[in-house]
């Protein structure tokens, strides 16, 4: 009889202790502000490349960030040819500070945010992390104009 009235004391106060955590807001302002400007759209950017080979391209590229760490990448190449490739990959990300300043995708890249506003984001790419390896010879700047095409 004791047992079960303790198991029933704890099961009320494990409850009320869950109804007290915040559900909302679990980021913090400056967090969810970054979240809600990265998820859920489509960042794109277009450019003209030159590849190791000589190869030359039009690249018309778009990511998308899930709020739940998924997300796309979709790259249509249009070659000088008038030859059309279209890639798509599916990918997890995550930030890796507390900041909301870094992300890691789990196609081995990692970007740095330079700026974001809700439709303009500036990124540095590197393949290591850049805490870790703040030296990389490759850290390429790229710039996504929010697409309301999704």
């Amino acid at each position: 009889m004791k047992t079960t009235i303790w198991t029933i004391i704890i099961l009320i106060f494990l409850l009320t202790l869950y109804g007290c955590i915040e559900k909302e807001g679990y980021y913090g302002e400056v967090g969810n502000e970054v979240i809600s400007n990265l998820t859920n759209k489509e960042w794109n950017r277009k450019y003209h490349s030159v590849w190791a080979d000589g190869t030359e391209v039009d690249l018309d590229v778009t990511y998308i960030f899930k709020d739940n760490g998924s997300g796309s990448y979709k790259e249509i190449a249009t070659f000088k040819s008038g030859k059309v490739e279209e890639v798509t990959s599916y990918f997890h990300w995550s930030f890796t500070t507390p900041n909301f300043k870094y992300i890691y995708l789990d196609f081995e890249c990692f970007w740095e945010i330079e700026k974001l506003t809700s439709n303009k984001l500036s990124i540095y790419e590197t393949w290591n992390d850049p805490l870790t390896n703040p030296g990389q010879t490759y850290r390429d700047f790229q710039e996504y104009q929010y697409s309301s095409k999704q």
